[in-house]
């Protein structure tokens, strides 16, 4: 499954993405993905939109993100 929004939450390796049309999303990040904390701290303080590829059922624990792809090229520096 695919979303389209904006992390807001950050924490270890699960973050929480608000969807374009509003939805919640908690997911975790699968080892296996090319992204790492730091990262995906950066793409929250940034506000950056990101298209998220992901399989089982979100805000469970079977919720796994195993891509992460910035949508939002113009953002370049992070907001602090």
């Amino acid at each position: 499954m695919q979303a389209i929004g904006r992390i807001i939450v950050v924490q270890e390796q699960r973050f929480h993405l608000v969807t374009d049309n509003g939805q919640g999303l908690l997911l975790t990040v699968s080892y296996h993905a090319p992204i790492e904390l730091s990262d995906l701290i950066w793409l929250q303080r940034a506000h950056a939109r990101v298209l998220v590829e992901y399989t089982g059922e979100s805000n469970l624990t079977s919720g796994v993100a195993h891509r992460i792809s910035l949508l939002s090229p113009e953002v370049l520096t992070p907001t602090t």
